[in-house]
């Protein structure tokens, strides 16, 4: 339950709760990306000297470093697999696995005792690795369902990759200028992603339709890069931001905004901002720019919007004209609706 900022040589630890209590990581060099590894209680950080270490949180000590041949821009942890997966400024996709050994020799199960454990020993090895992009991946994610590998680039691509051996299952290629940043919503089951372009695309992976929805608000757009969106678990929710620290709040439903949030002080920032945390117990947004962070509130509640069906983005319809009945589908949910009543019948 702690907010993770990244900052030259380490990572602040943030209670959300209380702003000004945080904990500092100390990791060697400069901050290119990094990623948590809760179930080894360890920080992946990826430097400008083409190192990657592995941080314990709790002795502050690097437990082990993998030399790499090139910069990595994006990282994440897959919960799945347990492999740590990386991202170069070439379009190079990689995985990383984990192993332990006790005295060099004897392999041991990968722990919270084995980390501890002095005479224990973290040897990272090369599980898979592939070049999908042509340009510079800025942003990738493991899909929680699956586990199979989504990236987004410059290309601009959007790509979905078996984890194992790293071919490509999907490409998407809709997108008119690079992206940046890439989500998931396992609610709604859309691939979202943005970047320059005013627009966020979100496109339905479980359809097998290839044709995207568009997030746009005319009235007040992102003119600025998009560098973050995130989908919110239980909700048709998504929210994107910005590097002008714009924050909007998107229905998913009905493809059109609910919220905009513009801090009152991002004018007086001196740089750009950089990336966007949310903390869904809190009902917050952060906000940050290299040497600043900002909390804000977002608007939750979607009851007021009208003709909605159901809870959840509706993904099939099927009408049956001799009971005029409808038929949809959306997420786990199926329901019935007659329409000579206009009620739902079961669900």
């Amino acid at each position: 339950q702690k907010v993770m900022v990244g900052c030259d040589g380490g990572v602040r630890l943030t209670d959300p709760k209380n702003p000004l209590k945080y904990e500092w990581v100390p990791v060697p060099g400069k901050l290119l990306c990094c990623a948590c590894i809760p179930e080894y209680r360890m920080l992946a950080s990826a430097s400008p000297d083409l190192t990657i270490r592995f941080v314990d949180m709790k002795s502050k000590k690097v437990k082990a470093s993998i030399r790499c041949d090139e910069s990595q821009v994006s990282m994440a942890w897959s919960k799945r697999s347990k492999t740590l997966l990386t991202a170069s400024r070439s379009g190079t996709i990689a995985s990383w696995s984990l192993k332990f050994t006790r005295d060099g020799e004897r392999d041991v199960p990968a722990d919270m005792e084995a980390i501890d454990n002095p005479n224990v020993t973290i040897h990272p090895y090369l599980f898979m690795k592939t070049q999908p992009h042509e340009s510079p991946v800025q942003d990738s994610m493991v899909r929680p369902l699956n586990g199979r590998i989504v990236s987004a680039s410059l290309d601009p691509k959007l790509i979905i990759q078996d984890p194992s051996r790293g071919d490509v299952i999907v490409s998407f290629g809709g997108h008119k200028a690079g992206l940046l940043s890439v989500g998931f919503s396992k609610d709604n089951g859309l691939l979202l992603a943005g970047g320059f372009q005013r627009e966020v695309m979100a496109w339905p992976v479980s359809s097998g339709r290839h044709h995207p929805l568009t997030l746009l608000d005319k009235l007040s757009p992102h003119v600025h890069p998009v560098i973050n969106i995130h989908a919110v678990d239980g909700t048709a929710q998504v929210i994107s931001f910005d590097t002008s620290g714009m924050v909007k709040v998107w229905d998913i439903r009905t493809l059109k905004t609910m919220q905009t949030i513009q801090s009152k002080d991002a004018g007086t920032f001196r740089d750009a901002f950089q990336s966007m945390a949310f903390i869904p117990e809190e009902r917050k947004v952060i906000i940050n720019t290299k040497k600043q962070f900002v909390f804000c509130n977002y608007c939750h509640n979607t009851d007021n919007v009208r003709n909605t069906a159901d809870g959840t983005a509706i993904a099939a319809t099927c009408y049956f004209p001799e009971s005029q009945l409808i038929m949809t589908a959306a997420a786990r949910r199926i329901r019935l609706w007659n329409l000579s009543k206009g009620m739902l019948c079961t669900a």
